[in-house]
């Protein structure tokens, strides 16, 4: 049920962004590129597609949303850059997750079940100290007076708790469930 409120809301960010944005095509460019190649590069170092394109998905799909929310808000079209910049610094809990995932299931956790327990016990509290720093120093940029600079500062904040959210909450249970 989770997955499918999910995807629907994933689907109608999807939407919604690209609707509005400026330069379509650029923003598939780059959205597109920072997209493979972070998912190459995950992949590579993890010996995983699929974790990595896992990984890289939740990313893109917190940054989605949180334009999509930031467009009706302010009814102001993002620049492409806004979403990739937010997505270089998100992905980055997904990466603490999955690292001590898979070096839980390569080691003593055969099971899903067991491996995201110990998963969550040693780097949960790290994830979510890292994701309140971020936002404490987001936080100062948002105070800036020029508009573009608390815009894409509002972008990285509320993409850090989408992903933070995601990552400690929904990720595990689908994990668990699914994979």
């Amino acid at each position: 049920m989770l997955a499918v409120g999910g995807a629907g809301l994933g689907i109608l960010a999807l939407w919604m962004v690209f609707s509005q944005m400026e330069m379509v095509e650029s923003l598939w460019v780059q959205i597109g590129g920072a997209f493979f190649g972070l998912t190459l590069l995950l992949a590579l170092v993890w010996q995983s597609l699929k974790y990595a394109v896992l990984n890289t998905f939740l990313g893109l799909y917190s940054v989605l949303v949180v334009a999509a929310v930031i467009l009706v808000w302010t009814e102001k079209p993002l620049a492409a850059w806004m979403l990739v910049v937010p997505l270089g610094l998100i992905i980055d809990d997904g990466i603490h997750f999955f690292v001590r995932f898979l070096r839980a299931k390569r080691g003593f956790f055969q099971q899903n079940a067991q491996a995201i327990r110990f998963t969550l016990v040693s780097i949960g509290r790290p994830i979510w100290v890292t994701s309140l720093l971020l936002l404490a120093g987001m936080s100062v940029l948002a105070l800036s007076s020029n508009p573009m600079i608390q815009l894409e500062s509002w972008v990285v904040i509320l993409s850090i708790l989408v992903m933070t959210f995601a990552v400690l909450y929904w990720l595990p249970a689908w994990v668990i469930s699914i994979l």
